[in-house]
């Protein structure tokens, strides 16, 4: 991963006709961190990201047929990671404090280049079947977007107790014959086996907040 990002910001640099020096001006980084880049040392940050990619936009036709930009020629672009899912855990917010989120630069999947997702780390065992401890789960809110899920669909789901606290989860939205809607967890985890009946009417408000877009999971 580290050698295909140094080779992105050295093609980028020379394509555009700069040194080290000049490039690194040009996005508000140090001639030194612009070398690491280029070795394969570090990897530029998001904001880092979002200059280079502008900076790249002034150099005309033909940079793409040398830069590698990855699925579907997509540059990489900045996600945030807001918060963690992780069911039998009830907090205040299932989002962090903003100055506690995670930016990261990624390459979108084809198709999904310009749709806006929120990460959010999982934890624990209730997905485990298809999500593992440590992935990040991008996912598209459908309040603000004016969707909702299809059957089959992994999505966020929010529950609201009595005491006004949140447990978000990760579920399989199923619709079975009779048209209900189910909440099901995908675990090995005995205590993670039953459905959720969505609209149950009981003490908790059950939500899904989300579709999940795409994950990335850690590397064993």
């Amino acid at each position: 991963m580290k050698n295909d990002y140094a080779d992105r910001v050295k093609k980028i640099r020379e394509a555009l006709g700069l040194t080290q020096v000049q490039f690194a001006n040009a996005i508000k980084a140090s001639q030194g961190r612009v070398s690491k880049w280029e070795r394969g040392e570090n990897v530029p940050s998001g904001e880092h990201w979002d200059r280079i990619n502008k900076l790249a936009g002034t150099a005309g036709r033909g940079l793409e047929e040398v830069v590698p930009l990855g699925a579907g020629g997509s540059p990489p672009r900045t996600y945030r990671i807001v918060g963690e899912v992780q069911a039998g855990v009830w907090m205040e917010a299932i989002e962090w404090e903003h100055d506690d989120q995670i930016e990261v630069a990624l390459t979108p999947p084809l198709g999904l280049e310009n749709v806006d997702v929120k990460g959010f780390r999982v934890r624990g065992s209730s997905m485990n079947k298809i999500y593992g401890e440590g992935t990040v789960v991008y996912v598209q809110p459908t309040i603000l977007n004016g969707i909702e899920p299809k059957n089959g669909q992994y999505v966020l789901v929010n529950r609201r107790n009595r005491d006004g606290l949140y447990e978000a989860t990760l579920k399989e939205f199923v619709v079975d014959g009779e048209g209900r809607r189910w909440l099901w967890p995908r675990s090995y985890d005995p205590k993670h086996q039953a459905p959720l009946a969505l609209d149950n009417g009981e003490s908790e408000e059950v939500t899904v907040t989300g579709i999940v877009r795409f994950a990335v999971t850690q590397a064993p």
